[in-house]
C-alpha cells in the first residue's frame, strides 16, 4: 500500500514539474495585452540611467488623464486641464499599433508619436518616449490599468 501511495505522489510531482505553461505564470508580461483603459498614474524622466518616475496629482479634483487601447486598433484618450477654478475635459482619439516593445500612435491632427514599452504586464504600462533630436534626455509615463 505504502509503494502504491508513493506512485501516485511521485506521478503526481512528475506531471506537475512538467507543465508547458510554467514560463507563462512566472512571466506576467508573456501574457499582458495593451487593450484596455488605463489611468496615467506616474511621471518623469531617465537620468543618468536611472528612472525617476513620481505620482502625478490632479489639481482641483480633476482626474487623471486616461487612455483607452481597443482591439480594432483605435484608442480614446481623455485629458483633464485645471483652468480658471474649473476642470475641462479633452477627447484626443486615434489609432495605435504594437510590434513587440515599441507602440505608434496617430492622433486625429496626425500627430505621431512613437514609445518604448518599458513594462507591461496585468497592472502596468510603463512608455518612453524620446524628446528633441539628441536622444538625452527622456520622459516616462506610466499608467495603471482600470
Amino acid at each position: 500500500m505504502k509503494k502504491l501511495a508513493f506512485l501516485f505522489v511521485s506521478v503526481g510531482l512528475l506531471l506537475s514539474s512538467c507543465s508547458s505553461n510554467d514560463n507563462d505564470e512566472n512571466n506576467p508580461e508573456a501574457k499582458a495585452s495593451i487593450v484596455g483603459k488605463w489611468e496615467l498614474t506616474k511621471g518623469g524622466n531617465i537620468l543618468n540611467g536611472n528612472q525617476l518616475l513620481l505620482p502625478i496629482t490632479p489639481q482641483g479634483g480633476c482626474s487623471n488623464n486616461q487612455i483607452e487601447f481597443l482591439e480594432n486598433g483605435n484608442y480614446k484618450e481623455l485629458q483633464y486641464e485645471y483652468a480658471n477654478s474649473k476642470c475641462k475635459e479633452y477627447n484626443n482619439d486615434g489609432t495605435w499599433s504594437k510590434s513587440d516593445n515599441t507602440l505608434k500612435t496617430k492622433d486625429i491632427l496626425n500627430n505621431e508619436l512613437t514609445y518604448e514599452i518599458l513594462k507591461l504586464d496585468e497592472t502596468t504600462l510603463r512608455l518612453k518616449i524620446t524628446k528633441g533630436n539628441d536622444n538625452a534626455i527622456y520622459a516616462l509615463t506610466e499608467f495603471t490599468r482600470k
